[in-house]
Parts: C-alpha cells; structure tokens; sequence
C-alpha cells in the first residue's frame, strides 16, 4: 500500500504499461492514476473501464483474452505515446470534474447559473 502520491505516480511512470485484468469495475482508479502517471492502460471490456481508456492512453481487449492482451502490450511498446500523461491530467482534473458534477446537479435540480444570483 502506497500513501504518498508523488511515489506511487513514480511507480506507476516506472512502467511502460499497465494491465489491469479486472473482471467487474464500475471506474478503476488505478487505471486513472496509470494514466496520469504517463503509463498506457491495457484492460478488459468491463464495466466502467473501456469509458477510461481510448487511443492516446492505451488499449480495451475482450474480457478474458490474453492473447490480445499480449498482442496489446507488443502494440504499445511499439509506438511512443507521449500525450498519454497530458491527456490523462486533462481528462481527470478535479476542478474540471466537479464543475461538471456541479452543473449535472443544477440540470437535476432544474437550476441555472442564472437562477442562482
């Protein structure tokens, strides 16, 4: 177990990819963190994880095919994907999350910017 986030982004950039053979995940951190670290993510089309990844940060393979996960890692280490971390911190920044969870809440609640003042 790793509480320090500067040294589990160090272990996590140690890599040159990550596989996360998860079977049932409704929004796997750990594929975020890997992400945002700069590694690429190899998963499993399951449950929340293919909504994660897509071409600049890794790769989704069929839920249980190992042969396409080692055809996967071949694949990445085959190119340089540099965007990786960038779009990672694009993609997961919490203050651009939680201003999208604000406005999901005053959708829900029929309340506007506007209404608000």
């Amino acid at each position: 177990f790793i509480r320090d986030r500067d040294e589990l982004a160090r272990m996590y950039s140690m890599a040159d990819v990550f596989v996360n053979p998860t079977h049932a995940d409704t929004l796997p951190t750990v594929n975020m963190e890997s992400i945002c670290a700069g590694t690429p993510v190899i998963t499993y089309d399951v449950g929340g994880a293919p909504e994660l990844v897509d071409a600049d940060t890794g790769t989704v393979v069929p839920e249980g095919d190992v042969p396409a996960v080692l055809r996967a890692i071949d694949e990445i280490l085959s190119r340089d994907m540099p965007a990786c971390s960038d779009t990672g911190k694009a993609r997961f920044d919490k203050v651009k999350c939680y201003g999208k969870y604000i406005d999901l809440y005053r959708e829900i609640c029929g309340d506007t910017p506007e209404s608000a003042h």
